[in-house]
């Protein structure tokens, strides 16, 4: 994954906010937080995370100790501190001219009803703010139909979109072809897919739960780092997971927009 070009001092030539869409448990904490390391390990210091998602902390734990690229979490879920959390992040972002990564969770309301109140899609625009959604589903009719229903009627209907096609969610598969018929034969993917939308087919992880119970990430995997319990790693994880990460990073430079991922 190519690293975007910056000026000399360091920052991005434009604010950059990367908005999380979706169900839970679609993989989008797990992609994000392997974009984002992807990115950091090419050289980019311009990156920071919001992870406003206190009831899956998984980006949090992953950057853990990181205070300067972990933005501090809400006060809390209710809607007025989750309000005040999102105007400062995007503060920020505007007047440091970075590239800004919110995760607020999902299976609730709470993201597009804050984009709403705050009129964010305006508010970025005038702020000359580039925006990309980052939609993550798996294969089960709910997870796509969320992801639709924000792409008609969501506050960022027409900003650019990603659509993350995860293959190990839902009816799992190891074969990446078999997904991605899954889902192009799917009416409303096709519908996003017209309308500009760039898919980027995720490969099915099959250590991925035993990991996350085991709190390691994607590249404490690969690196062959041992659990924050001390006991050591499956011996099938890393080769699983670089098999898993390499495709996952070739299907991302696939898609030709590497500005749509960092």
């Amino acid at each position: 994954m190519a690293a975007r070009v910056t000026p000399e001092d360091g920052t991005p030539k434009k604010a950059t906010l990367f908005w999380r869409d979706g169900r839970g448990r679609s993989g989008a904490s797990t992609l994000m937080g392997t974009i984002s390391e992807t990115a950091f390990r090419a050289g980019r210091g311009d990156i920071v995370i919001g992870d406003g998602d206190i009831n899956n902390d998984t980006l949090t734990r992953q950057f853990r100790g990181r205070s300067d690229i972990l933005l501090p979490p809400p006060a809390s879920r209710n809607f007025d501190a989750m309000k005040e959390w999102v105007s400062s992040a995007i503060d920020q972002c505007i007047g440091k001219r970075n590239t800004t990564i919110l995760d607020l969770g999902g299976n609730d309301t709470m993201p597009s009803r804050l984009a709403d109140e705050l009129d964010l899609m305006a508010m970025l625009q005038d702020s000359d703010v580039r925006l990309v959604v980052w939609s993550f589903m798996g294969t089960g009719f709910d997870d796509i139909e969320n992801v639709y229903r924000s792409f008609v009627d969501g506050p960022f209907a027409k900003a650019p979109r990603v659509l993350f096609l995860n293959g190990g969610v839902g009816q799992t598969s190891t074969d990446i072809e078999a997904v991605q018929k899954h889902f192009r034969s799917d009416s409303r993917v096709e519908t996003m897919i017209k309308a500009g939308a760039i898919t980027v087919t995720v490969p099915y992880l099959p250590c991925l739960a035993q990991m996350e119970k085991a709190n390691i990430s994607v590249f404490e995997a690969l690196k062959g780092d041992r659990p924050s319990s001390g006991t050591a790693q499956s011996i099938f994880w890393r080769a699983m997971t670089r098999k898993w990460y390499d495709r996952l990073m070739e299907n991302i430079d696939g898609t030709g927009y590497p500005e749509l991922f960092l």
